[in-house]
């Protein structure tokens, strides 16, 4: 690029040579250079000559080519508006045919000098998109603008900064040549920032864990505003139609990541209430031995730094939370009884009894007839893997945001994805954190406690992009474990073909729970429950060559089918890792452990169905790996090991806490959900004492 010339000192008898770089890497290079001037310098020393060189100037190797070079430090004022990639590293790239970038609402102005025009627009025009007043960003949000109902914020404070762009480009990613992963200014209009002063907490996403805590803290006073990346699912006819939620993947989020080396899509939920929208709402406690050290098939499962009695009472006020309805025979006392069986699953218990086993009923969150307010379950074949339509399954959304909404303590935000974590001066706290929604308006909170609760992918993904000269290898990463040790759970459906007819329309209800004990490197271990129906659009996601199959043929077959889940403990791994490119990209490298148990128990389990009675054929499908994992942030004792201390609050910094998967250590047998809303009520207790 061609090197822009240096702004003299504003002073009388200042020769300042002063040079703000924005490295592709996210780096702000800051170096004054004074000459004749009382001014102290910064930056490393250099000769005169530095300043003609913005390369030499900021201290930059060939490997940090510099994407923007602007003159004298005393035009930034505010932070500096980080700009989108460019499919290629080039400084006309971020601004074409040698664009005045300035900075809003100060007089000096930084100018980028560049000859060559954009590789992908020749000839384009400019046009400048610094017209007209910054648009509140509330005016996006779902019923109009909302912010004047944020804690601490007026609506009125504002910030516009005018860019100018090549008209006809239109490139954009999803990283930046700011902090790693930064977004672009969408075409045609202007970036826009406004600032908040502080809400108590933040909290960054809406699952299982931020909906929980949400919930939580605003019933009991204090003030939270809630980030989330995704919007509200509508209820709507799609809701419950497979050709749409599975053919079509209607509510499927557009994440994708490098995993072992290819592109594919993460499989995970994007969205208002997150995972928790689509699961099969069953809610079950890690038993005693989860939280210690065991052997399996291929290694050992780690202790915990807690165990079952410190998490006691908050798996019972999750329950409550969640309106679960649990066996009464178990030895924990639900909220709620269980239905009864459907005579059909009565037959298939008697037939596990006869073969040794224990069927018990499942724990559920569903809205059950017994409730004396809001939306009945209406037992339908959509459930597990569909948004309920009626509202009555009891998802972080239902039964966790609008909940705390109603307290007037908590406000969403829609559609606003955080996308930096800014620290103070001693590198101790978050000061501000950096929201940015769709239309690449910007939000800046400031904060008294950061919760993320983002997910085992995002929450690291977060950390990893947020460096600073404190934390040169990204937020809270002092062990260099942040990404690490993701794990999910080993999963199989296997559905059985009888003679006799399924007529049930919710299957998930019994659960078998004889094999999820420990038995030592070659027992079978894990957990097995009935799963969703299967449908037909199911074996098409599976087998491609079915839907060639004629329609009356896969009716019998699902009509017939008795349909199971077998879940294993995923073993944790610091070789599993998810990390970002230059560019800002995710990447991950997985490798699931302890197939051997799971292998085991499959083949055990397929044995006891033939001594039970189900003689007919078994299919068994070994399902894909998931971006509903665990682990990749996890809590301990020892700040070298781990990421976060038992109560969820990073080692390094005082209001960071993290409420989701990632802090998992084990992923036992059992649905992540419960554990994860028990952490994050303990959490809780922790924020306000």
């Amino acid at each position: 690029m061609a090197n822009a010339a240096p702004h003299r000192g504003l002073g009388s008898g200042c020769a300042c040579r002063n040079w703000i770089t924005l490295r592709r890497d996210g780096h702000v290079c800051h170096r004054d250079e004074h000459l004749g001037c009382t001014r102290p310098s910064s930056g490393r020393a250099g000769r005169a000559s530095d300043a003609l060189d913005p390369t030499r100037a900021a201290g930059l190797g060939p490997e940090h080519p510099p994407v923007l070079v602007a003159a004298h430090a005393s035009c930034l004022i505010r932070p500096v508006v980080r700009l989108g990639r460019h499919p290629e590293p080039s400084a006309s790239r971020v601004s074409c045919h040698g664009p005045r970038w300035r900075l809003g609402g100060n007089k000096a102005t930084a100018v980028a000098s560049s000859t060559a025009p954009c590789r992908t627009c020749p000839g384009a025009r400019r046009r400048s998109l610094s017209r007209g007043r910054a648009r509140h960003p509330g005016a996006r949000l779902r019923g109009g603008c909302n912010l004047a109902s944020v804690p601490g914020c007026s609506g009125e404070r504002m910030e516009s900064t005018p860019v100018e762009l090549c008209a006809d480009c239109s490139h954009r990613g999803s990283a930046g040549h700011g902090a790693v992963g930064a977004r672009a200014p969408s075409r045609g209009g202007v970036l826009k920032v406004t600032t908040l002063a502080q809400p108590d907490v933040l909290i960054v996403g809406s699952g299982a864990g931020g909906g929980t805590l949400a919930r939580a803290l605003a019933e009991r006073g204090v003030k939270v505003l809630v980030a989330e990346a995704g919007r509200r699912i509508p209820r709507e006819a799609a809701n419950r139609d497979p050709k749409a939620v599975i053919s079509h993947g209607r509510y499927d989020a557009p994440a994708r990541w490098t995993l072992n080396g290819k592109d594919q899509p993460q499989f995970v939920s994007r969205c208002v209430g997150g995972h928790t929208k689509f699961y099969g709402a069953v809610l079950m406690r890690m038993r005693a031995h989860d939280f210690q050290a065991y052997a399996t098939g291929d290694g050992v499962s780690p202790a915990w730094p807690i165990d079952l009695a410190d998490l006691q009472e908050h798996f019972g006020a999750a329950e409550r939370y969640f309106q679960v309805h649990g066996p009464t025979d178990g030895g924990v006392t639900y909220p709620f009884p269980a239905p009864a069986w459907d005579p059909y699953f009565e037959e298939v218990a008697q037939r596990l009894r006869g073969a040794g086993l224990t069927p018990t009923a499942l724990p559920i969150a569903v809205r059950r007839a017994s409730l004396a307010t809001g939306a009945k379950c209406e037992p339908c074949l959509t459930c597990d893997g569909f948004p309920c339509h009626l509202g009555a399954k009891a998802d972080a959304e239902t039964n966790g945001i609008d909940v705390a909404a109603s307290t007037g303590n908590c406000t969403l935000l829609e559609g606003w994805s955080a996308e930096h974590l800014q620290v103070d001066g001693s590198g101790m706290r978050v000061r501000e954190v950096t929201l940015v929604d769709s239309a690449e308006e910007q939000l800046r909170v400031r904060p008294s406690v950061v919760v993320l609760a983002a997910g085992a992918i995002e929450t690291p993904r977060l950390l990893l992009r947020s460096v600073s000269h404190h934390h040169p290898n990204g937020l809270a990463n002092g062990s260099g474990l942040v990404g690490c040790r993701y794990m999910s759970h080993i999963n199989t459906a296997l559905s059985v073909l009888r003679a006799i007819a399924n007529p049930t329309m919710f299957q998930k209800q019994i659960g078998v729970h004889d094999y999820n004990v420990p038995g030592g490197a070659t027992a079978p271990f894990g957990e097995i429950q009935l799963r969703g129906r299967l449908l037909r659009q199911h074996l098409v996601s599976w087998w491609p060559a079915t839907a060639w199959l004629p329609s009356r043929l896969l009716k019998e077959v699902v009509g017939h089918s008795l349909d199971w889940w077998i879940s294993t403990e995923d073993l944790p791994d610091e070789r599993n890792r998810i990390w970002l490119d230059r560019s800002g990209d995710l990447h991950a490298y997985v490798r699931q452990r302890n197939l051997r148990s799971h292998g085991a128990l499959l083949r055990r389990f397929r044995s006891d169905l033939r001594r039970a009675g189900f003689r007919g054929p078994q299919v068994a499908v070994r399902m894909p790996l998931t971006g509903v994992g665990a682990g990749t942030c996890v809590m301990g004792t020892d700040q070298t090991n781990s990421v976060v201390d038992s109560w969820g609050r990073a080692h390094q910094l005082d209001n960071l806490y993290i409420a989701d998967g990632s802090v998992l250590v084990s992923s036992a047998s059992v649905n992540f959900s419960l554990t994860i809303m028990a952490l994050a009520l303990r959490t809780a207790d922790r924020i306000l004492t």
